[in-house]
């Protein structure tokens, strides 16, 4: 425990910087306050840092460059990665999958932030699995479609379930009652 040279209330370690008389609180409010009352200095501090680590960022910068237009790519290292990147995406198909719902239901507005997005991971996981197990393709489908005429669902865990892939495409962006 610490006493605050400037409230002067007693308060925990954890409530100080380190090697700091005055709490985090008051020493963000005197800070502020100099900022505001000082605005010449800041301007002069900022103006020297930016031409102090100018030379710094421009060297960094023309390396990237210089990366970026170095020797190109040959066809085969080309093809190397296009392989990796298949293979990746093979064995993370569910995730790409989610990624993939996430982001239409985002746009829709259909993904509250109250979703639980590990059993959601987890029903794309057991799509994934099914498919693997039973040779033929399962997707996770919306029981209640997010885009209807009639009505609109959400990308939550209660309006998922896993479908074979052909009920799914006969289902379409139907509603059944």
């Amino acid at each position: 425990m610490k006493n605050c040279t400037k409230c002067h209330e007693l308060k925990d370690d954890t409530f100080f910087g380190k090697h700091r008389k005055v709490c985090k609180k008051c020493h963000q409010l005197q800070m502020t306050t100099w900022v505001k009352n000082n605005k010449n200095r800041v301007k002069e501090i900022q103006k020297k840092h930016d031409t102090k680590f100018k030379e710094k960022r421009n060297l960094n910068s023309k390396k990237q460059n210089d990366k970026k237009k170095g020797v190109p790519l040959s066809e085969e290292s080309l093809q190397k990665g296009r392989v990796r990147s298949k293979k990746h995406y093979e064995k993370n198909k569910e995730k790409y999958n989610n990624k993939s719902a996430e982001y239409r239901a985002r746009r829709l507005g259909a993904s509250p932030n109250w979703v639980n997005k590990f059993y959601i991971e987890e029903i794309y996981d057991l799509a994934r699995r099914r498919s693997k197990e039973m040779g033929f393709q399962w997707d996770v489908d919306h029981i209640i479609p997010l885009n209807n005429p009639i009505v609109c669902g959400l990308h939550v865990e209660h309006n998922l379930q896993v479908i074979p892939h052909n009920l799914n495409m006969s289902k379409g962006n139907r509603y059944a009652n």
